[in-house]
């Protein structure tokens, strides 16, 4: 039997990938908004990471909104993942919604604060017998800081990266 019949076979949208991308200004608020939608079929081919021989449907909104003459931003994000994997006996299925959220403030002669927070959750396989998922919950903050010290340029900088991850579920997978 040919492969080449399946080059041909237009019906079977099993190889097929869309993406969708927008954004746009809001002028008078100067809100930034923008945003993606992809979904893969299981047969499609890239060079992507955990790609092939499974169904994807990704999304993703993102809002920046500065503030106060621009001295305080905002940026919030959501992301959904949710992907199938036949490659396994008992098909993996995930479907993680990834939140995050940045306030930076930037205020003349002082450091340039950011503060950000993002909940998420993996799966991961552990001895190719079980596959866990974890939540996670990581918050970042910086100050950084431009200065003159006898006439030489200086930046120093603080940085702040602290997770918290908690084993959720355990699936036995025959591989």
């Amino acid at each position: 039997v040919s492969q080449s019949r399946y080059l041909w076979n237009f019906s079977d949208n099993s190889n097929a990938a869309y993406y969708l991308r927008g954004e746009t200004f809001l002028e008078p608020t100067d809100t930034r908004l923008s945003g993606y939608y992809k979904n893969t079929g299981r047969n499609f081919q890239s060079f992507g990471l955990f790609s092939m021989n499974t169904n994807q449907e990704i999304w993703q909104l993102k809002l920046e909104q500065p503030l106060f003459k621009n001295r305080i931003s905002f940026t919030g994000m959501l992301r959904k993942n949710d992907f199938q994997s036949p490659l396994v006996n008992q098909t993996i299925q995930s479907a993680t919604l990834f939140k995050s959220a940045q306030l930076m403030v930037r205020f003349p002669k002082w450091p340039v604060v950011s503060l950000g927070y993002m909940p998420g959750s993996q799966l991961y396989f552990v001895d190719n017998q079980r596959i866990n998922q974890s939540v996670f919950y990581i918050a970042n903050a910086s100050a950084m800081y431009r200065y003159q010290w006898s006439g030489i340029s200086m930046f120093s900088s603080v940085l702040y990266s602290g997770t918290i991850t908690i084993p959720k579920k355990t699936l036995n997978v025959n591989l």
